[in-house]
């Protein structure tokens, strides 16, 4: 599995992050920081694969649960069995107490300028984003974390 950045532009091989489950429709990982943070040590990471979402828990170094951090992605299927996951920028917290912020709408900006994307993958990020939300504030966001509990 990698992660493929658009800013900075980069591909990081998550060679460390452990499946737990895995099927057609999502895959649920677990991981440790690459590098030492103090905000936050490690994760849960579901994959919605077809929604192109992905939700994970933050954790802090003794596992206590920070908060949700919600990506949206594109998969990219490789011959050889291994999947990019494309990050797409738009990213949404959900703070303990509910809060949602949207974040990094700039870097959609900025990579749209830059040619880093082009406009169809913006549409995408944009319904993408939008599907999340929508769930977010229709109070289903259960149904797309559910799958860090049952793991």
């Amino acid at each position: 599995m990698y992660r493929k950045r658009f800013i900075p532009q980069e591909v990081i091989n998550l060679r460390d992050d452990v499946v737990l489950f895995r099927n057609d429709f999502i895959l649920v990982t677990k991981w440790k920081t690459i590098n030492p943070r103090v905000d936050f040590a490690s994760g849960k990471s579901v994959y919605w694969l077809e929604k192109g979402i992905k939700v994970t828990k933050f954790f802090d170094s003794v596992g206590r649960f920070l908060f949700y951090y919600c990506d949206v992605f594109r998969p990219v299927f490789c011959e050889n069995g291994d999947i990019i996951f494309e990050d797409l920028l738009a990213d949404v917290i959900i703070e303990k107490d509910g809060t949602t912020k949207v974040l990094d709408l700039d870097e959609v900006a900025e990579a749209l300028e830059k040619g880093l994307i082009d406009f169809e993958t913006a549409l995408l990020i944009l319904r993408r984003l939008d599907f999340l939300l929508g769930e977010i504030y229709a109070g289903r966001f259960e149904s797309l974390s559910a799958p860090l509990e049952e793991v």
